[in-house]
Order: C-alpha cells, then structure tokens, then sequence
C-alpha cells in the first residue's frame, strides 16, 4: 500500500480537483490500494528537473502530477501536486523539484523559476527606464565634462556612474527597513532569485503581491512577516526554525534522499505545504479532496497553530488574534485531537451564543464527522453548546431542590421553575427598582446600564446576598467609586429588583451561569475534562465562574481563544479575577486568512485611537497583522441623500452579481440596527433587487442584509456597510443610555463593532455614507495606499502625449507646487489655517492646494490638527449662525412679495420660483425656509379650495402610513394636536371618517419619515392607497362627490404646480428618482468626459495645466458662450474626486478627441 502526502501550492489553476473531485479521489484511492496496477499509467519524465517527477492517469484527458519518494519502511509515498490537462501536468511535472532547505532543513516543493507579480513587473520596467534615462544624462554630463577646458570643470567619476546603479536599492522597501540581501539567503534559506524580487519591491504592497504569488507556502510566509516588519528573531521563532548544524546542511538540496525529504515534511514550517494522509483512513482522503481549496484550514496548519494545537497547557491556556487570524480553526483542531488521545475525555465546546455553537458544530463535522459526540454535558466526546445551554443542563442535573439551595447563596433567594427571558438583563425591571429609590441615588447613579453592569460585574460574581456583603465587596475596575453611603442606596435598588424578580418569577440567564456554577463548586461536580471557549472575550463573569467550575483545575483545563478588539458585548474583565490565570500560557496569531490585505487596513484603521486590554489586562495591539493575500481597495460611496445611498449600493450589488459574476448568497449589506435592516430590505426590493433579512441560520440564495451584530461569526466574498454616515454611527442612542462613566466603553464597543463589520469582507469591501462619513472612519479613510489609486494616480500615465497633461500630484503623489517652489512649510501652514481657520472641508482643500483629499486628511494628521468631528460641529456652528442670520434678512427682503403672490392664488411651488427670479441672491434652501415660518397659505386662484392646505398634505402622510403599514400612534390627543385643529375640524364635518384613527396614523408616518428621510409615495401608487381606502370605508366617487382623501390631481394642482414631484417637494419630502442613475439627470456620461477633456485641452492649448478651479472658471465662460457644461462640484460628484476624472476622461479621450489634437 503506498502512502499519500497532499501538497499545497498558490498555483491558481488547480480547478481541474475542484471540477473532478470523483475523479481525483477514485485516482488517490486506486493509488494507495496499488500503485502498481496498469491502469493507473504511473509513468517518470524525461528530462525532468526531480527524477522522482511522476504523473498518473485521472482520466483520458487529465494526469494528476506526482512526486514518488521511498522511505524507510518499504512502501512508496507519492507526494499529490494536483490534477491537470494532459500537457499541463507533462510541462509541471518537468519543471517541478522537491529539495531540503540548505539552511533550515524544511522540506520545499518548487514549480522553477518564480512569477513576478504585475504590480513590481510594472514598477520594475518603469526604474528600468528611469536608469536608462539617467545613465543617458550622465553620460552627456562627461561628455560634456571633458571636452570643456575650464578649470572649474569636474568629470564625472566612476563611483558617480555607477550610484546610477544602486538608484534601484535606493527605493527597495526593504532595503529601507534595515534588511539586507544576505539575511534572507542565510537565516531563511530563500532562493537568490526570490530575494531579488523581494529586494526590488519599492513597497510593503508589492511585496505582498510577490508573497500571495509565492509557490512555497515557507517563502511566503517569511516575505509576509516581512512585509509588517516583524523581527526576524519574530518570524524564527513563529515558523519554529532551527538552523542546521554544519555537518547537516544537505550538499546539494535538490539531490537529497527521499527518506531524509520526508523528515523534512515533518518539520513545522513544512506542514503548511505537506498533509500525511492516515494510510488505514479512506474518509479523511475524502473529506480532504472533495472540501476543495476553501477547506485548506482542515488540512494545512501555519507552525504557530500546530503549535497551540498540539500544546500541552499546565493550566489554561489562551489564543488570540484578530478577525480571520484562524483562532476557531485552533479550537477546533484541539479539541479533535484531545479526543483521539483520549477518547473517553470529557470535552466541551463551547462560545457566547446557541447559533454560534451551531456553526462551531458544522466545522467540527467538516473536520471529522467521525469523532465522538457528546449529547450532554459530562458524556465522553466532544459536546458543543452555547454557554446558557450548559447553564440550562447543569440545572437539569442539579435537580430543582439543589438548585434552589444554590440560589440561596446566590440571589439570597430560591428561583423555583422560572426560566429566562430572551435578552441578557430586565431592563425595565430595573428601571422601575430606580425609581422606587431614585431619590437615595443621586443622577449620577440612576442610570439602568450602570446597575446592569454593577449587578453583572460585582454582585453576581460574588455571591453577594446581603448589604454588608455589597459594603465590603471589591469592585476593581468599576469606574464609579461608591462610599459607603452610596453602596447602601446602590443595594436598595437590587434588592427591589430581585424582590420584583421573586414576584414576577423572572430569572436572566446570567443568574442560571452564577447558580449553576455554585452548584458545581459545593457538590465537588465536574462535568468536563477539558473546556474550549471561542469568542472569549463577549463572556460575562457569571459565566467565566461556570466554565471554571465545570472542569477541575489541570492539564489542558481551560483552552481560550479571544479578541478584545471584537468584544462587542459587555463589559471588559479580568481572567485573574475570577480565577483563571493564564500568565505565560498565551500566543497571539497575526496571519490574518480570511480578507485581503487591502480589507484589513481598513478594518484595522478603525480601532485607531481605541485603547483595548486582554483578559489578562494586558495592551492588546494590532501590530504586525497581516493578510495572506490582495485584493482591490475599499470602495467609498458617498451620496447626499438616502434615496441616492440606496440608488448606489443596489447598482453595486447588482453589478458584482450581473457582471462579476458573484453568487448571490456570498454578498451581504451590514446594518447598524434591526430597522435600518428592514428599511434596506424594502427599499432594495423597490429598486429590482432580491434580497433577505438575512439570519445566522438557514441557507440563503440571494444577497442577505444584517445587522453588525448578526455578523459575527461569519464572512462574506463582498459586503457593502451600509450608512456607516456621521449621524448613524456610532449610535449615539447606545451611547447615550449608558450611564456617564461607561460612555467611553460603550464608543469602544461601537468601533469593534464597526471593526468586526468591516472584517466580514472576504473579497471586497464597500462603505457606504450620506452627507458625512462616520468619524469612526477617519483613520480609514486617511490610510495612505501604497499603490497609485483613482484618487492618487501616476500621472506619467496620463498625458496625451509623453509630455502633455501633467497633474498637479507628482507620481508619489506629493505636490507638485511644493516639488517646483520647494516651500512644503508654507504649504502646511495654509493647509491648517484653512482647516481651523476658515473651517474649509478636505476636498475644498484639496481643490485649493492641488492635493487629494486622502493626502489632505494625512497631511492635518501629522500636523497634529483638531479631529474632523470637533471641525464638523465647528462648521454646523456657524452654518446655523450664518442661517439664521440668511434666514431673517431673506424674510425681511421677500415677505411682501409673498404676500402678493398668495393673494393671487399662487401655489407654494410656483411662489418659490417667481422669488428665485426676483431675488436671485437668495438661494431656493433659504426661501423655502423663510415660507416655512410665514403664516401664509398657497390656493391656486381658480381651483375651488374644497379641502383646507394642511387636509391635503394629511391625505398624503395618511397614504404613506397605509402603504407603510406603520402603527398608529398611541396617544391620540398628541395626534390630533399635531395634524392641527382646522384639519381635525374639517374631517368631522365629513361622513365616515374615522378622524382618530387618521389622525394617529399621520403621526406615525411623519415619525417614519424622520427615521428615514428616504421615506416618499409616488402618485400612481397614491392613487392605489386611496382607491383602498374608500373601499374600506365604503366612500363613494361619484360624480360631483368629492371625499377625503382628495384625488392626486387636486394636490397636484394645489400643492405642486402641475407636478406630483413639487407637491411632494412641498411637504418636505421628495420623489424616488428612477431610470438615470446618479449624475446623469442633466448630462449624459459621455457628456461629462466629454467636458473634462475639452477643458484639458483648453488649459494645455493657453500652456497651463488642468486643475479644478481652472475647470469652474472655464464652465463659467462657456455657458457665457452659451454652452452648458457640468459643475466642478458635479464632476467631482460623478467621478469621487478630480484627479478620477481626469483618468476617467483620460481612458474616454478616444472618442471626444477635439480637433485641437
């Protein structure tokens, strides 16, 4: 029987396993039964680089490329590369070689000469010619030199000549962080000729593109630790090196025996390329080939995993690591492998929710569905619950009367047959519990998130029962210092709320934790020998006091993976406290494997300016995280309104799916809260677009929208955050209910949760704001990209010509007014003064200076400038001044004219546009306002004023209600206040009409529309609401009958002027624009570039250069020509940035090439 090794590559065409796994697993299976049997076709390769090179016979047209090596004991091992088109696998099998690293002794498998990435391709040919182009000048320089007789003269020396030379290294990112050649030849063994790529990478990114194109998984590896900058004693010890003895350095690494190449696969470095199949199990080859590449984590394991898999702890131990660093992959592994060594072990898995638990199950089935099971807690095998299920299951063994005795030391007393409700705590349970006492309290402490928390955090855990229990109990790391005359009134409150909770028979599931693990300490019960906890850090004390009691203290007792960065719930705590020590029992994993290395800067740009802590109390840093592949940057849609955000997310989601060729079910829309989740849902569904409120259960085959919260847990190949806008997060509710001294915490929690949001992303990351991103995106927005983006472009790559068309960022995008004037102080100083100063935004600083507004935002960042937020509420400051100030001359200027327009029967909307005309230095935004505050009403002359204004406007929100299904408002007074009393009036002169009911369901759509000002009702959908409503009320529309709600035509005619749109727009709400998309209501795409290339053409021609206040002042001329062209602010708006345009008119150029060129 032969033995099989499978190997991992980063070659990307191996889809022939994928397409074939029947196949390729009937070949493996006929291989290891009998490698000799004819059929199989096993045949050597000539001229090969490794004779022991196989291939073997898949199909008629597929070979599977082998390497044969005989060990020790007898029988062949045939090392599987992969399952390829015939001449495919001929030309791999020839070129392929299996050696021993001559300095680390690990086994590699190399494919020959090593592929350069496009992007260092690229920035290599371009220092190629820059050397050239150099070495041209120097030579003209000595020539010129030494046919010159004045004394003054100088030539050029040979060291001047050949500096020409190390211009390359000069700009080697590698050679700019201290590294040299020889300490990845000599310490890490890589190839001369990987070195040289690496050593010519001018960036962290094109370094990380030749690592994601490495073939051996050791190279990449080194060259992506490399890339964080990590020390290299870092990446030693994380690979677990150990550097050969002279006397072991293999002579020539290609030619080395077989037996000492399958030592070599042993070695830990060397099982992320090699996986030793078990020879007796047929179902482990299976489940490997029919998996397929996105199961690679069930096979091949990075040193510092296998390490913490394998480990022995004497004591807990913990793993931690950011989002998609594979901490639950350890978990898993772990617990498979406690189990084959022991089968009759007791082992618990286990995490913060039932469906994570769930997900837990499905990977641990993926792993080995063959290894033992436990259905209950204390059954050998390896159980998997959710923390309140174990809680639930140790009261079940406990029986009702123990358990009662152990919620008298407890709660102080016995909780009977209540069981939890859904939620962690009783909110309003406590609430009522202050009130009964809020005058002990004081404001600072009548706060429900503070009793929740104090309840959680101190009295739980300690079994407190009594007052003098809470006067001398500890309360370190609780932000508000209590006396003991404030500890008093403090038990007040939880002893009303646990006596409410006797009362009512109410219990939480953090009581049922504490409860059940006094149980266990006073019974001297185990029911675990060893206990493995995902998502550590989102666990309340109560039950960390259940997990410590469920497994005797030991070897391999407690087994944590965490990450304080994405602690989303609760309340940070310390192990130590509850004791569980886990001091030198702890590793950290960088190696992030799940998102590009584009999605996790951005990711972990948000936690900047956050102060996070481990269980143990520790700084917990993201230093040195890494992703093991790319992909392209995040994508930033800005919109100025909800009906555009919604407009541009469905035409994205609707572009990965129809063009990219996405599945639907792999694309997700992340949402703050539960309603903006059902909002996106319907609003989604209006555009076209199939779509699910997405749960963490079932399966899906369209996009699916969550909340943030719902995401945890799993990924996504593309998620679009939606709304992620300075008014929507953070949620300043949350933040808000939280008491004073638990408001920085609970911003914390905000940006892990936008963190873990945006870590969701596998392939590519969308954000999504209105008017202003959220200041937790500040950082994010400002990451500076190592490669030239639409933003930051080349602009060698963008002339017309060789010469023409220079941008006003040079090619590293610095300025390039700053290169010419060399002045950068000067320009920094403008930069701040126009920041703090004259309160201008990033773009209009960067349309000012020449400069991007990413470049603006790090610009100010280094400066040490204010934050964008405390500038934001600067600007809004003064907007409000300068509006109320606009606002009070504007009414002085035109309320006559208002008044004369009304008398003449004058609409609102016609009103509005009769001012603009006469007042042409008020803008239309500032006339609607001052209408708003005068008491004038618009009666078209010549339309019989049937129903009052305000009874027109009601029918309309009465509509939008019934279409909404919104619930009527309880308090109908309030309602029947707010709809006015000459409409209320109105309505109880007419027949049937049920005028509360209206009256409610008017105030519930107006609260609606301020929720979500996307909220509007076209006219014919109006005219469907209505016709339902007479039905329902029986109403007759007879000729010469004219009953409420009126026809559309009526509001038309008296509210809108002749248009539905300005009727809506008359109330303050606006019409779903459908058919163009953005930008393109008044010019076509082609339109736009067409006038950025006229322009450019313009500026070249009069010997200037394109910039964006060039471009206004060229608008202005050509409409004065009569000539209408886009805005600067559309242009801009159309392409996200004026350098993006000039690229994107740059590609179009060919088909608007105007006859000046």
């Amino acid at each position: 029987m032969a033995n099989v090794v499978m190997v991992k590559s980063a070659r990307k065409n191996r889809e022939k396993d994928q397409e074939h796994p029947k196949l390729v697993l009937d070949f493996l299976m006929k291989l290891r039964a009998d490698h000799k049997a004819p059929g199989l076709h096993i045949e050597p390769m000539r001229h090969a680089a490794d004779p022991r090179a196989r291939t073997g016979r898949v199909s008629q047209s597929l070979r599977a490329v082998l390497v044969r090596l005989e060990g020790a004991q007898g029988d062949p091992t045939y090392c599987y590369l992969g399952t390829y088109e015939h001449d495919e696998a001929i030309d791999i099998a020839r070129k392929v070689q299996l050696m021993i690293n001559p300095i680390t002794g690990v086994a590699e498998l190399r494919f020959g000469v090593p592929v350069m990435p496009e992007s260092l391709e690229a920035a290599m040919a371009a220092a190629d010619a820059a050397r050239a182009q150099a070495e041209s000048e120097l030579r003209v320089a000595s020539a010129d030199a030494s046919s010159s007789a004045a004394p003054s003269s100088a030539a050029v020396t040979p060291a001047e000549a050949s500096s020409v030379q190390d211009d390359a290294s000069d700009d080697s990112y590698l050679a700019g962080a201290g590294y040299e050649p020889e300490l990845l030849t000599e310490t890490f063994g890589l190839p001369e000729d990987i070195v040289e790529l690496a050593f010519a990478c001018r960036t962290a990114d094109e370094l990380l593109d030749l690592a994601v194109i490495a073939e051996v998984p050791y190279h990449a590896e080194v060259l992506l630790s490399l890339a964080a900058g990590e020390a290299v004693e870092d990446i030693v010890q994380s690979l677990e090196l150990e550097p050969l003895t002279d006397d072991a350095h293999p002579a020539e690494p290609a030619k080395a025996g077989d037996q000492a190449l399958l030592e070599a696969m042993q070695q830990p470095a060397a099982r992320m390329q090699f996986a030793f199949v078990d020879g007796e199990d047929d179902e482990e080859l299976r489940r490997i080939v029919e998996g397929g590449d996105i199961a690679a984590w069930r096979v091949f394991l990075h040193p510092e995993q296998q390490s913490l898999v394998e480990r022995t702890f004497h004591g807990p131990g913990r793993v931690s690591g950011g989002a998609g660093t594979g901490k639950t992959v350890v978990l898993l592994h772990r617990a498979r492998r406690l189990a084959r060594e022991n089968p009759d072990a007791r082992t618990l898995l286990t995490t913060f929710t039932r469906t994570l638990a769930d997900n837990l199950q499905r990977d641990l089935d993926r792993l080995d569905p063959d290894v033992a099971r436990a259905t209950i807690p204390g059954e050998p095998g390896i159980g998997v619950f959710g923390v309140d299920q174990l809680a639930a299951a140790v009261r079940a063994q406990a029986g009702p009367s123990a358990f009662d005795d152990a919620a008298l030391q407890v709660l102080g007393s016995p909780i009977g047959s209540a069981r939890p409700a859904a939620g962690q705590a009783d909110e309003t349970a406590w609430r009522e519990a202050i009130d009964d006492h809020i005058d002990a309290l004081g404001p600072d402490l009548a706060s429900v998130s503070f009793f929740i928390a104090e309840y959680e955090q101190v009295v739980l855990p300690q079994f407190i029962v009594t007052r003098d229990d809470y006067r001398k109990a500890t309360r370190a790391g609780r932000r508000v210092p209590l006396d003991r005359r404030r500890r008093d009134a403090v038990w007040l409150v939880v002893e009303s709320y646990r006596r409410a909770s006797r009362m009512f028979d109410r219990v939480t599931y953090g009581e049922i934790a504490a409860v059940a693990a006094r149980w266990l300490q006073s019974s001297d019960t185990t029911l675990a020998d060893h206990v493995l906890v995902d998502e550590g850090q989102d666990l309340r004390p109560a039950q960390w006091l259940l997990l410590r009691a469920l497994v005797a203290p030991g070897d391999d007792d407690l087994f944590i993976a965490e990450d304080s960065h994405q602690r989303i719930y609760g309340q940070h705590i310390t192990l130590s406290r509850l004791g569980i020590g886990i001091v030198g029992r702890s590793r950290r994993l960088k190696l992030n494997y799940r998102t590009t290395a584009q999605n996790l800067r951005y990711a972990l740009a948000v936690l900047t300016g956050g102060s996070y802590l481990d269980s143990s109390d520790d700084p917990d840093s993201i230093a040195g995280y890494r992703s093991a592949f790319t992909g392209p940057e995040p994508a930033s849609l800005p919109s100025e309104t909800m009906e555009e955000q919604f407009d541009g997310v469905a035409a994205l989601i609707q572009e990965w799916i129809e063009t990219d060729r996405v599945q639907p079910e792999s694309v997700a829309v992340l949402v703050r809260t539960t309603k903006t989740a059902e909002d996106v849902v319907r609003q989604l569904q209006t555009r076209g677009l199939d779509v699910d409120l997405g749960s963490r259960t079932g399966k899906h085959s369209r996009p699916q929208v969550l909340t943030m919260h719902a995401s945890k847990g799993l990924e996504f190949s593309r998620v679009v955050l939606f709304d992620v806008s300075a008014t929507a997060v953070p949620n300043s509710w949350w933040i808000d209910r939280e008491a004073t001294s638990d408001r920085e915490d609970a911003l914390l929690r905000e940006r892990s949760l936008l963190y873990v949001a945006a870590s969701r992303a596998r392939d590519q990351l969308a954000v999504s704001w209105v008017e202003a991103p959220s200041q937790l995106l500040d950082d994010a927005l400002a990451t500076p990209r190592h490669q030239p983006t639409l933003e930051e472009p080349d602009a060698q790559q963008w002339a017309l010509d060789e010469s023409a068309w220079p941008l006003e960022g040079s090619p590293t995008g610095r300025p390039a007014t700053a290169a010419a004037g060399g002045n950068r102080q000067q320009r920094d100083a403008e930069i701040l003064a126009l920041w703090t100063d004259e309160l201008l935004t990033l773009d209009e600083i960067g349309a000012r200076v020449g400069l991007t507004r990413e470049r603006i935002r790090q610009l100010l960042k280094q400066l040490g400038a204010p934050p964008a937020s405390e500038m934001r509420a600067k600007r809004q400051q003064r907007a409000l001044e300068i509006d109320a100030a606009a606002v009070a001359a504007a009414q002085a200027a035109i309320s006559d004219d208002v008044a004369r327009y009304s008398e003449q029967g004058l609409s609102k909307r016609a009103t509005i546009e009769r001012l603009v005309v006469r007042h042409q230095e008020l803008p239309e935004e500032i006339i609607e306002r001052v209408l708003r505050r005068l008491p004038v009403a618009f009666v078209p002359g010549g339309v019989r004023a049937l129903f009052p204004e305000n009874a027109l406007s009601a029918a309309v929100w009465y509509a939008i209600g019934v279409d909404h299904r919104v619930r009527p408002i309880d308090d109908i007074a309030v309602a029947r206040a707010a709809l006015g009393a000459d409409v209320v009036g109105f309505l109880e002169e007419q027949d049937g009409l049920p005028v509360d009911e209206i009256a409610a369901t008017v105030a519930a759509a107006r609260d609606l529309a301020d929720a979500d000002p996307s909220v509007t009702i076209a006219s014919a959908r109006y005219d469907a609401v209505r016709a339902h409503i007479l039905d329902r009320w029986g109403l007759s529309t007879a000729k010469g009958r004219s009953p409420w709600p009126p026809t559309k035509q009526t509001i038309i005619r008296r509210l809108g002027d002749g248009s539905w749109k300005d009727a809506l727009e008359a109330m303050g709400l606006e019409i779903r624009r459908a058919g163009r998309p953005k930008g393109l209501l008044h010019f076509t795409a082609d339109e736009y570039i067409e006038a950025v290339v006229a322009y450019a053409e313009s500026s070249l021609e009069r010997g200037g250069r394109p910039s964006y206040a060039g471009y206004e002042q060229w608008v202005r001329r050509e409409a004065a020509g009569g000539v209408r062209r886009p805005s600067g602010a559309a242009i801009r708006d159309r392409f996200g940035g004026w350098a993006s345009a000039l690229m994107m008119a740059r590609r179009g150029r060919g088909r608007h090439r105007s006859s000046v060129l």
